[in-house]
């Protein structure tokens, strides 16, 4: 397997994988807002049972991402993408975007995603980057997991990202 930047023919394959994923916890929030204090808990917790959560990409969004020429990463194997990671960059900020993270369903666990995840941080360090950020939804328990594993730390939340009015969770990888 290689880690190579994507090429115009590998975002339609990057488009046809399946982007659900399975998660058996959900992350909940709680704010108590005072006055002088801001107080957020965090909790893991088991859902009743498990549920598919389905996140296919804005395919218009997803060929400008790589049209910017920035961190579009393919994980391909004999010329098959097997996953795809498309980091976009806050060059003010120094900064590195995880926009959108999938790895083909049946090669999963096969550290497919860990692979697509140190890469992008040593392409973000070698543009001098100082942090990547991920953010992932309250369900996907299986991409905070595979975060935390591959160095990055929970950061914040943002409570406005996502139409459907879930929270997003913010992860970060510091560099420098």
């Amino acid at each position: 397997m290689e880690i190579r930047l994507a090429r115009s023919s590998d975002v339609a394959e990057c488009m046809a994988l399946d982007h659900s994923y399975e998660s058996e916890y959900v992350w909940q929030v709680q704010t108590h807002v005072q006055v002088d204090r801001v107080e957020s808990v965090f909790q893991r917790s088991r859902l009743p049972r498990p549920v598919t959560v389905c996140t296919p990409p804005d395919a218009h969004c997803l060929r400008e991402d790589w049209e910017r020429q920035e961190c579009f990463l393919v994980a391909d194997h004999l010329g098959q993408v097997l996953g795809y990671l498309d980091m976009t960059v806050r060059r003010r900020l120094r900064a590195g975007w995880i926009n959108y993270f999938a790895v083909g369903r049946d090669v999963r666990r096969h550290n497919i995603g860990r692979a697509l995840l140190k890469a992008s941080r040593m392409w973000a360090d070698q543009q001098s980057m100082r942090v990547v950020f991920v953010e992932l939804q309250p369900k996907n328990d299986p991409g905070f997991q595979l975060c935390q594993q591959s160095g990055f730390h929970f950061c914040g939340y943002n409570e406005q990202q996502y139409l459907n009015e879930d929270i997003a969770l913010l992860c970060a990888s510091r560099l420098r």
